[in-house]
């Protein structure tokens, strides 16, 4: 696949229900992954009478593997925030597979991990003043969510919430490549590939606490699909190795599924909490 330039990924939009003064990533253990690759595969000639043909075969994931009830990569679901507390990113990562090691989005990290998928919502760019959609600064995050009602003057501790999205997604089987010196993404995946277009839809409930006016915990559901690059057949995704054409052994392939997680403040025993490109 051709190599495509270095793509802003870094899209601003704000999630009403988890701005505030002082800035906060959330993370949290996949506590569902389900996704379901299904590629091309040519079945060649059958005999005399058949001729060749194709067929398209559906295979589970190697990444989706559990060991004593805990998945084998250990993927994790990141919500980065920028500066101002504007959500930057919605990051999905696990664990890079055994025999390869790729640098990582931050230098000096501990662990091996890769970064499949990354999504972003709502506007790229601000509307353009003298259209009726506001100023030059008004950006939309892509979201909507609920705003309890509670009575005057009598505030509770906690109030819980609820918000949606339809996100754009950015997808590397074999993660994003970063430069190992800067940390930063070169553009293109591990392998050398150009990143595909995906898309999420996620919807989630929050709590908020009312006097730190943090947000303490989010339950994450959504779903996942993309396509356009093409399948390797290597442990990570699924096995066997497909098989087409002997001069091009790779199959064109896409993906759907579902994840699931809850979300917590960042720990800073977790240096990828706090990576933000």
């Amino acid at each position: 696949m051709k190599k495509i330039a270095v793509i802003a990924i870094a899209v601003l939009f704000l999630l009403v229900g988890f701005r505030y003064a002082s800035a906060q990533n959330y993370a949290g253990p996949l506590t569902t992954l389900s996704l379901r690759v299904t590629y091309e595969e040519e079945t060649g000639y059958q005999s005399t009478k058949l001729s060749e043909g194709q067929k398209l075969v559906p295979v589970v994931p190697g990444i989706e593997g559990k060991v004593s009830g805990e998945f084998t990569y250990k993927p994790v679901l990141y919500f980065y925030f920028d500066t101002n507390g504007n959500l930057r990113n919605i990051v999905i990562s696990w664990l890079n597979p055994p025999g390869t090691i790729y640098p990582q989005p931050n230098p000096g990290a501990t662990g091996t991990r890769i970064v499949p998928i990354r999504c972003g919502s709502g506007n790229v760019f601000a509307p353009t003043p003298g259209l009726g959609f506001g100023g030059a600064t008004d950006v939309e995050d892509g979201m909507i969510s609920t705003k309890p009602q509670h009575r005057i003057g009598a505030e509770p501790a906690t109030i819980t919430f609820s918000f949606q999205t339809v996100a754009n997604c950015w997808f590397c089987p074999d993660g994003f490549a970063f430069d190992p010196t800067t940390g930063h993404p070169t553009g293109v995946c591990n392998g050398g590939e150009s990143f595909v277009a995906g898309m999420m839809t996620l919807t989630a409930t929050a709590i908020k606490n009312t006097t730190t006016k943090e947000v303490t915990s989010a339950s994450v559901k959504g779903t996942l699909a993309s396509s356009g690059f093409y399948y390797l057949g290597e442990a990570d995704w699924a096995s066997p190795n497909c098989t087409t054409y002997s001069d091009f052994p790779y199959c064109k392939a896409l993906f759907t599924g579902n994840f699931a997680a809850t979300l917590t403040p960042c720990s800073a025993s977790d240096p990828n909490c706090y990576t933000v490109e």
